[in-house]
């Protein structure tokens, strides 16, 4: 799970009131808590470049791409910015749902 500028209290579980995160309450009610984060820069843009793989070339795979092929689902949800053209749309750079 890759969320933008999500800080340790903007979930309910961890003491949010302004905002419900059911979901993620949900997840960590079951044991699914992450107590660390990391991305590769501290801005959004390329900080979802670098993780999403984007910056390589299309005729590469990107991590979605093989996260499909190992049997998951990937999605994105909000925004894009990595591209406009067909062949950088996510639907076809290795992502399930967009």
């Amino acid at each position: 799970m890759f969320v933008d500028d999500l800080g340790y209290n903007d979930v309910s579980y961890n003491g949010a009131t302004e905002i419900k995160t059911p979901n993620i309450d949900r997840l960590a009610e079951e044991g699914v808590v992450f107590s660390n984060g990391y991305v590769v820069h501290p801005f959004c843009g390329p900080s979802r470049a670098g993780t999403k793989g984007m910056v390589l070339p299309t005729e590469e795979k990107t991590m979605a791409a093989y996260l499909d092929e190992a049997g998951y689902r990937t999605g994105i949800v909000g925004k894009w910015q990595l591209g406009a053209a067909p062949t950088f749309h996510p639907l076809n750079r290795g992502f399930n749902y967009f």
